[in-house]
This record gives C-alpha cells, structure tokens and sequence, in this order.
C-alpha cells in the first residue's frame, strides 16, 4: 500500500480518466491508496464511452465528474472534489501520434490548451495540489520527434506552474486494449523490446529499463507511487524510475521528518 505522509487521506483528481492509461491509474489508486482516499475521475460529455466508464468507474469505487473540459467547469469541479492530487494524463501517445510525428507535425498530438487549462484551475485550489504530469521518454527542445518537442512544451508549462509538480517520462506503451496500430508502430515496439533485451545481456539494465516498452498497468503502479513520494515534487522522473520494484516504490522511502507537511 502506498505510503503517506499525513494522516488525512488523499484526494486524487484524474484527467484523460477514460484512456488507456487513466483508466488503469483510476483502478490503481483505488486499489493501492489506503481506506478514506477518494478518486475522482473526470469524463468529457463527448466522450464516446461516456455511459460505459460512469458506470464502470462507479462500480469501482471512484467518484465520477463529467464536465467540459474548460477553466471555469474544471475549477468547478476541483473545487468540489478538493484534490491533494491532479493527475494529468491526457494525451497518451496513439497511432495518430506516431503520424504526425512521421509526418513532420502537421497535427499536435498533445493539445497544449488542455494542460493550461487544467493548470489554471488547479491553480485556484488553495492549498494547491500536486500536478503529476504524464510525459514521454525523449522529451526535450531539440528533439527530432515532433512528439517529443511539443511534450517538452507542455513539460515548461508544468514545471512553470508555480505548483509542486512531478513529471513521469514512460517508454512507449503496450499490451491489449491500445487498438488497431500501423505496421510501423508495431514493428517500433517489437524492435524496441529486441534492443532492451540485448542491452540488459551486456548489463546495461538501465538503459534497458529505460526503452523497453511498458503495459499500462505497469505504469499506472509507478505514476501512483511517484505521486505520493516526498522525494519526488519537482522531479522528472525517467522510464526506468515507473516501474515494478524500483526504488520510489519502497514505503521507506518517505522521510519521517517530513510527514508533517500538510500537503503531499
């Protein structure tokens, strides 16, 4: 079970509730964070599996807000659900992703509007929460990824906030329930997947860990155990950082001088 560092329980907030990755963090919060936390997951009215998670999400545990994704009804509705947590988790790389990025960008596969928004509402919570951002492994200004770059953008807006904040930079996904992919993705992945196994035979795990795709399961376990870590605000944690049995997921990990701090 996760550790904490108050005796209050959490209150996790979860956008991109509905994707792959969302919806196996929803599960995970509920099931890692100890009785009395309370998740809430938000849904968009256009998403087009609206009724069929509400009622999943419920059946779980979790509460549920469906809401446009603006300033004025997300702050609505984080100022009902008053979150410790925000997790920002839209955006996961798709197949579309991966075409604009072949394509040189003609489509931003992340919409930097829908981060800035959920910022500024999440800015006029008092006490603030914390943003854990889900980023990609790469991410940085002089990329040649198109993906990469424009997370990258996204990550200054995070870290630029003003909020505690962590950053989560995942390897690339896998796994059922990701959809129909082109060729070239799958092949990325299984080449992927080749070159890790080669790399943790000549003893570079890390580097290994680091490109070896991930199932979102996995990665759900490593977002919310970064989330509640003190030694993770204002950290951008890497790839091999998310996964099984590292060391953020170690209950000792929190320093017992600081589980006073009213916050995280």
């Amino acid at each position: 079970m996760v550790p904490f560092l108050t005796e209050t329980p959490p209150k996790s907030f979860v956008l991109g509730a509905t994707g792959h990755v969302g919806r196996a963090t929803v599960r995970e919060l509920l099931r890692e964070v100890r009785p009395g936390a309370q998740v809430t997951a938000h849904i968009r009215p256009d998403s087009p599996d609206l009724k069929t998670w509400e009622a999943r999400f419920r059946e779980w545990g979790a509460e549920v807000v469906v809401c446009p994704w603006t300033a004025t009804e997300l702050g609505k509705a984080m100022t009902t659900a008053a979150p410790t947590h925000v997790f920002f988790l839209h955006g996961t790389r798709t197949a579309g992703a991966e075409s604009a990025d072949n394509q040189g960008g003609a489509t931003p596969p992340v919409d930097l509007s829908l981060t800035q928004v959920g910022i500024e509402a999440a800015s006029a919570l008092e006490p603030r929460p914390r943003l854990v951002y889900l980023s990609i492994r790469g991410a940085s200004p002089d990329s040649r990824g198109y993906v990469q770059r424009t997370r990258w953008q996204v990550e200054n807006m995070v870290t630029s906030s003003g909020i505690p904040w962590t950053i989560c930079r995942a390897p690339r996904l896998e796994g059922s329930g990701l959809g129909s992919q082109p060729w070239s993705v799958a092949l990325a992945a299984m080449l992927e997947r080749v070159a890790a196994l080669g790399l943790r035979l000549v003893g570079a795990a890390q580097t290994a860990a680091r490109l070896r795709p991930i199932q979102a399961e996995e990665l759900a376990y490593g977002l919310v155990h970064s989330a509640f870590n003190y030694t993770t605000i204002g950290r951008v944690l890497e790839a091999e950082e998310l996964r099984y049995r590292t060391a953020i997921h170690r209950a000792g990990w929190i320093p017992a001088t600081r589980r006073e701090d009213p916050r995280h």
